[in-house]
């Protein structure tokens, strides 16, 4: 079933049901705007749509992924609607609130950024991955680019092997 983009902050704010909610461009302003009542999410797959005067949002974007306690399965990214700049949001490092997600100790698989884009800027360091592999105990895969430095991404990814975690370049 197709709904609209304007719909998605909704759904996510009354629909505390939810099980499965893949979406695209949903307005981050919007999104970020409620507390979010989806508490049976298990499977979120959303892109967010950021104006370039919205940088502030990145915060209240990874508290609302927060209360996802049984979220699964997240493929999280985001896209500019008026930059075309490299102008990171949602970068996955402890610097920028990946330590908010702590709660999401259900977590199986990790995708940040579209298949083509996963971690757009790829620069995730040894403490987010170790903050990753003592957080997300139940973490089986993750995917996308580790970091732009390959010797980096070789430490990078042997972490995440040494724990049962699968890495999936992309």
């Amino acid at each position: 079933m197709m709904i609209s983009r304007s719909t998605i902050p909704d759904i996510l704010c009354f629909c505390p049901r939810l099980e499965i909610l893949r979406a695209r461009n949903v307005l981050a302003r919007r999104a970020t705007e409620r507390p979010w009542v989806c508490q049976q999410l298990r499977e979120l797959r959303i892109q967010f749509l950021f104006g370039a005067s919205e940088q502030d949002l990145q915060q209240l974007v990874f508290e609302r992924l927060s209360t996802l306690v049984r979220l699964r399965q997240l493929r999280l990214d985001y896209v500019m609607s008026d930059r075309t700049d490299d102008f990171d949001l949602l970068e996955c490092r402890l610097e920028h609130g990946l330590g908010r997600l702590a709660s999401l100790q259900q977590l199986t698989s990790v995708c940040l950024g579209t298949p083509s884009l996963c971690w757009r800027n790829p620069n995730l360091g040894m403490e987010d991955v170790v903050w990753m592999v003592e957080n997300w105990k139940t973490l089986e895969i993750i995917r996308g680019s580790l970091n732009k430095d390959k010797t980096l991404t070789a430490q990078l990814q042997r972490v995440f092997e040494s724990h049962g975690i699968a890495v999936k370049q992309q």
